[in-house]
């Protein structure tokens, strides 16, 4: 009886982890190349069209201006911290949820160092969007 409730659980536990990595890899290349655009954008400090990698692209309430400049003050200060941006590599994106993705990007910054940032996106319009940026910048402060 035990041995028939372990293969059980067992070809449960394949099923559930295959269907996750489907789920994973299912519109992996659409995240990545948002991703790829948005870190180009913010490698050459082009806060003016950043906001179109953002949820806030979709906001009616606002004018674009007022979309560019959310989404430019919290990336100014974020891109001047990181200093040299050598390279970045998408390390993993997970799925989330139906048309959510989270990412995690490493961004390589200086001699052997990097940093991880943690990026929610979800699917609005067909279009992939960011929907929360954490940078991997710690702060040191005296």
């Amino acid at each position: 009886m035990m041995k028939k409730f372990t293969i059980a659980v067992m070809v449960f536990l394949i099923l559930f982890s295959t269907a996750y990595l489907f789920l994973c890899l299912h519109k992996k290349k659409d995240v990545e190349t948002t991703l790829h655009l948005f870190y180009d954008g913010f490698i050459a400090r082009d806060y003016a069209n950043a906001y179109t990698f953002f949820d806030v692209k979709f906001r009616s309430d606002l004018s674009e201006s007022e979309k560019q400049g959310r989404i430019a003050n919290l990336l100014i200060m974020d891109r001047n911290w990181y200093g040299e941006i050598k390279r970045i590599k998408i390390s993993t994106v997970f799925w989330s949820g139906k048309n959510s993705r989270y990412a995690f990007v490493k961004v390589d910054v200086g001699s052997n160092e990097a940093v991880t940032d943690k990026i929610k996106l979800k699917q609005i319009n067909k279009e992939w969007v960011i929907s929360k940026f954490d940078s991997g910048i710690t702060l040191h402060l005296p």
